[in-house]
């Protein structure tokens, strides 16, 4: 399993994935606008017997941060329907092009 965390990092695609809550995506949503980024090194997370239960306790919105937008300034993306209810997500224009 260790060798299958290398995706858990700061990029933000699951608030397309239809199968992440609305709840969810709120949390990711307000913890890419208040958590700072970590510079780091290392590309993935390193498990083993004594951190085992802090990993299994995480959710989607551990895994990001404001350097979570760096995957849409990289590709020139509007970021701006993150200020909009998640709710109307799919009929803004933003949330579309993104898609």
């Amino acid at each position: 399993m260790t060798s299958h965390l290398w995706y858990l990092n700061d990029e933000i695609l699951s608030l397309f994935d239809d199968t992440v809550p609305i709840d969810m995506k709120k949390k990711i949503v307000k913890a890419v606008k208040i958590r700072d980024g970590i510079d780091s090194k290392v590309k993935r997370f390193e498990v083993d017997h004594k951190n085992i239960n802090s990993i299994i306790q995480k959710d989607l919105s551990d895994f990001v941060s404001q350097k979570s937008l760096n995957l849409f300034k990289i590709f020139d993306l509007p970021y701006d329907f993150l200020d909009v209810d998640i709710e109307l997500w799919t009929s803004n224009e933003s949330y579309k092009e993104n898609e």
